[in-house]
C-alpha cells in the first residue's frame, strides 16, 4: 500500500491556484522545515503543504493512508481506499497527476509474521552500504535508507494507539 508521499507541484498557475486557495491558510513557518526552508506552511488533513519562494519550490508532503484513516496508518489500505483518496485531494484543490511530480514514495506491507516482531526486526539487511536504524518512538521497526529509495520496515499490524 502506499503509505506517504512527497509531491512537488510543477506548473506556475497551479501554484498560484494552491496560494490563494480557500482551505489552505497559510502561515509563516515557525522555523524552516527541512532542507527545504519553507518560509510558508499550510496543513489539509493529513498533508502539508509548503513554499519556498526563493526556490520557487512548492511540496505536498502527507499520507492518503492516514487521511482515509483519521491519522492512523495501521489499519489495511485498500487500492480502492487510495483511488478515492486521490481523486477526493483531486477535487478539492483542481489537482492533477500531470501537474506534480513524485519527488518520494512509501510503500508498506501489513502482514503477521510467524515470528515475534521484535526478534524478526533486526534479521533485516540492508542495501551495500545502508545500515538499519530504529525508527522514532512510538513506531516500532527500522529504516533503511538508500538513496534514492527510502525502504521502511516496521511493524503497523499490532501498532494500536496508547489512550491514556
Amino acid at each position: 500500500m502506499y503509505d506517504w508521499m512527497k509531491l512537488k507541484v510543477v506548473p506556475l498557475s497551479v501554484r498560484d491556484h494552491l496560494r490563494s486557495h480557500s482551505k489552505l491558510n497559510w502561515k509563516p513557518a515557525d522555523k524552516p522545515h527541512l532542507k527545504l526552508r519553507a518560509t510558508d506552511v499550510a496543513s489539509w488533513g493529513e498533508f502539508t503543504f509548503l513554499f519556498n519562494p526563493f526556490a520557487s519550490v512548492y511540496l505536498i508532503l502527507g499520507s492518503f493512508h492516514k487521511q482515509v484513516h483519521g491519522g492512523f496508518n495501521y489499519e489495511d489500505f485498500t487500492y480502492p481506499q487510495f483511488v478515492r483518496a486521490v481523486w477526493q485531494m483531486e477535487c478539492e484543490f483542481g489537482l492533477s497527476a500531470k501537474d506534480l511530480q513524485l519527488v518520494r514514495l512509501e510503500i508498506g506491507v501489513n502482514f503477521e509474521p510467524s515470528l515475534p516482531t521484535a526478534d524478526l526486526i533486526p534479521c533485516f539487511i540492508g542495501h551495500r552500504t545502508a545500515f538499519a536504524k530504529p525508527m522514532r518512538y512510538p513506531a516500532i521497526g527500522i529504516r533503511i535508507r538508500t538513496p534514492p529509495v527510502l525502504l521502511p520496515r516496521s511493524r503497523q499490524g499490532r501498532a494500536v494507539p496508547v489512550t491514556g
